[in-house]
């Protein structure tokens, strides 16, 4: 009988440890599918992090180029202002500079 007790106590100690292995396997492979889960979810992150990035700078750069042509079409019309007035004084100062040599 004693002996019959032993190799039970053995069978359980070995049932025991297979458990043991079998649970370790396996929270080995569910830790690496999580692992792995993760670093996909980093990579898509990423991923939208730099295409946001990339979209908001697209826009700004639109906002910006925007603003440059504005800037420029006022400093043209400015130009043209100025321009046209120099043109209507020339005429004077053309008068004024004849008449001054004439005499």
């Amino acid at each position: 009988m004693a002996i019959e007790q032993i190799k039970k106590v053995k069978e359980a100690e070995d049932q025991g440890l297979d458990t043991r292995r079998k649970s370790e396997s396996e929270s080995k492979k569910i830790l690496e599918e999580a692992e792995k889960e993760a670093a996909l979810t980093i990579q898509k992150a990423q991923r939208e992090g730099e295409d946001l990035y990339r979209a908001h700078l697209s826009k700004a750069r639109e906002e910006a180029e925007s603003y440059y042509q504005s800037i420029l079409e006022k400093g043209q019309a400015d130009c043209n202002k100025i321009l046209a007035g120099a043109e209507h004084n020339m005429e004077g100062a053309v008068s004024l500079i004849v008449g001054r040599v004439v005499r």
